[in-house]
């Protein structure tokens, strides 16, 4: 969490899943070292089969508990290898056990006597699958289960045993740490945030090494129904730029915002965040923290914070990431104070419609159990909408439970979500080349999940003749109370309100106040006591949805039919990517042409079939004008290439 934390590799080195390591022993002894990253709590034991047992007196089982996800090395198992323990032609046989409620993994080790000590060989048995004896110093691996959740048993011996003092190094590895459903990336409504401090510092600084290895793994441990994620501590250009943004783009994340604060000069570096996104995202702006704590070395980085409105599926998203101030000094906290302040004040620059959502994320270096009252200022300065928590217990190495410092989270003053949840989740890595480090980042990723209520009108505009009907209408959710409105002046209540019967004095601008109540903090959820010191809190919502125009207009009823035929047809989507669909319940084919603001002609064409496809796929972004023409009439509709 600091931006410059040495972390002395020789001094800790961390790994990863469940984890076998390297120790320095005495002549002839072997150990077998334990990581369990998992999410179950494993117990240990030992057992001895062969034909002869070695006696107690030359083997130690060190540990008896794994706990899930923990973060240190774990030496379980030592033995003395010297030809008293095991006679020569004579054969010992150890099984390590790791035991969850209905799984046993079955780490086994053989030695054989010879006249100078033993050779030892090593395998894995797991839920039936029995792997083969391994002498060698390569990678293998087997698959398994621990409680029902699929893992990956892999292991290394190391050094080439010369004086049978070989170690081995074993990693049990969750397969899928995390997991969104389809469903919810389909739903415009849903969004899942990110946030992931991955510690990548510039000009060599000391901290977790292998970056552009770390930076071209990352993005393969996200669902691929993550839609948003925010990097914190992404500061090193050449692995972020050669390697992470070419990952994430592979990896289905072909937008991003561009890195937080850039500048050029080597001293104050850049600020560290950048955002990705499944998304299109719309626009991008940022601020630079007026304030920063010298103590910790953050005035080195041009923190602040970073601004991306993203429209997924129709949906207006705002999302701002940051990484505050890390240090703890009293001019550290001066400064975490004045920066909450710049937040507040950024997001109301911005002037973001009350029914649009807003969601803030990052590093806030700010936990539940911070002192100097940071965690109650930052909930009096935001009004933020705090989530209900899953998963581990804090989100730096060897924190202290409730040590949450990194975040996503909603704000109160615009779209109010019906649930959110943050999920904490632990990312290791048994890749080979990062092998021996294990950890992708010296912070754990929050996953941020809001569901929100639909409150938009579709139409900007409907135009009717005398006579005729309309029905406006959102999705009905029995948790919200409607209230329509026309000019200001209450209609109706329900989820639809119709306009029948048109007259002239239907003319006017239509919406809907939605309003509904939300409590947070669930008093059976993870760290919910951190969280929520003083309970549960409500959170009344008074929404009301951008106006549709409505204009009852008799020139529409004495069109022609060529006039009818085209203001039938449809020309969508607007905005569009690569290419347009006209829709036409026309017998007759409509002329078509396509020009941009310019005047340039990219298309010319007709309408054959009921419904044509245009490709525009080569053409620049920008503005471009479809004229549809008739013998006895044309119409001009405007469209947006993003």
């Amino acid at each position: 969490n600091h931006l410059y934390s040495a972390m002395l590799l020789s001094t800790r080195l961390p790994i990863l899943g469940i984890l076998l390591f390297v120790s320095l022993h005495a002549f002839s002894q072997s150990s077998v070292l334990v990581r369990n990253n998992t999410n179950t709590d494993l117990t240990i034991s030992v057992q001895q089969t062969g034909n002869t047992l070695v006696p107690t007196s030359s083997y130690n089982l060190l540990e008896r508990f794994a706990p899930k996800w923990s973060e240190d090395k774990l030496e379980v198992f030592e033995t003395d290898r010297d030809n008293v323990a095991v006679a020569a032609g004579d054969t010992a046989y150890f099984t390590i056990k790791l035991e969850a409620p209905s799984d046993t993994i079955d780490l086994r080790v053989r030695l054989l006597g010879n006249t100078n000590g033993t050779d030892m060989a090593f395998a894995v048995t797991s839920n039936g699958l029995v792997d083969t004896w391994r002498t060698d110093g390569a990678f293998h691996q087997i698959p398994g289960s621990i409680d029902g959740e699929f893992i990956t048993i892999k292991y290394k011996a190391e050094n080439d045993d010369a004086s049978q003092s070989r170690d081995i190094l074993f990693a049990v590895q969750l397969a899928e740490v995390y997991s969104i459903p389809q469903v919810e990336f389909e739903d415009p409504n849903v969004l899942n945030v990110m946030s992931y401090n991955i510690q990548m510092l510039p000009f060599g600084v000391s901290g977790l090494p292998d970056a552009e290895l770390r930076a071209d793994e990352i993005p393969g441990h996200f669902s691929v129904y993550q839609d948003v994620v925010i990097f914190q501590e992404a500061f090193d250009e050449g692995p972020r730029e050669d390697h992470l943004v070419p990952a994430m783009i592979a990896a289905g994340f072909p937008y991003n915002s561009g890195i937080l604060n850039d500048t050029s000069s080597l001293v104050p570096n850049n600020g560290g965040v950048i955002i990705f996104s499944r998304w299109p995202i719309d626009t991008t702006a940022e601020i630079k923290y007026s304030a920063c704590g010298p103590n910790s070395a953050d005035c080195l980085s041009q923190k602040g914070v970073k601004y991306a409105a993203i429209t997924k599926l129709g949906k207006k998203y705002h999302v701002f990431g940051t990484h505050m101030d890390a240090g703890s000094d009293s001019a550290d906290v001066a400064a975490k104070n004045i920066q909450m302040g710049e937040i507040r004040q950024f997001i109301e620059s911005l002037n973001i419609p009350e029914h649009e959502a807003v969601v803030y994320g990052g590093d806030f270096n700010v936990s539940p159990i911070s002192g100097d009252r940071l965690y109650l200022n930052f909930i009096d300065s935001l009004a933020p909408i705090i989530p209900n928590h899953s998963g581990f217990y804090g989100t730096t190495l060897n924190a202290d439970t409730g040590k949450v410092i990194d975040h996503v989270w909603g704000s109160s003053k615009h779209l109010i979500p019906l649930s959110a949840m943050n999920d904490i989740l632990v990312f290791k890595t048994i890749s080979d080349t990062l092998w021996d480090l294990g950890l992708l980042a010296d912070h754990h990723p929050v996953n941020g999940r809001f569901v929100y209520p639909d409150v938009s009108l579709e139409e900007d505009e409907v135009v009717l003749c005398t006579d005729d009907s309309y029905t406006y209408e959102l999705p009905n959710n029995a948790a919200l109370s409607y209230h329509w409105t026309k000019g200001g002046q209450t209609l109706g209540t329900g989820n639809s309100y119709t306009v029948s019967n048109a007259s002239a004095a239907d003319d006017g601008s239509y919406a809907c106040n939605v309003t509904y109540s939300v409590t947070f903090g669930d008093p059976g959820s993870h760290l919910y006591s951190f969280f929520f010191p003083n309970g549960p809190y409500t959170v009344n919502a008074d929404i009301t949805t951008a106006s549709s125009e409505l204009v009852v207009d008799d020139v529409l009823c004495l069109l022609s039919v060529d006039d009818e035929l085209l203001l039938q047809t449809s020309v969508y989507p607007n905005p569009f990517g690569s290419s347009i669909i006209i829709e036409t319940g026309s017998i007759e084919p409509i002329q078509v042409s396509i020009t941009d603001l310019m005047g340039k002609l990219v298309y010319i064409g007709s309408t054959a079939e009921a419904k044509t496809q245009v490709s525009l796929i080569d053409q620049p972004a920008g503005i471009y004008l479809v004229r549809l023409q008739t013998s006895g009439s044309s119409r001009v509709v405007k469209l947006l290439k993003q």
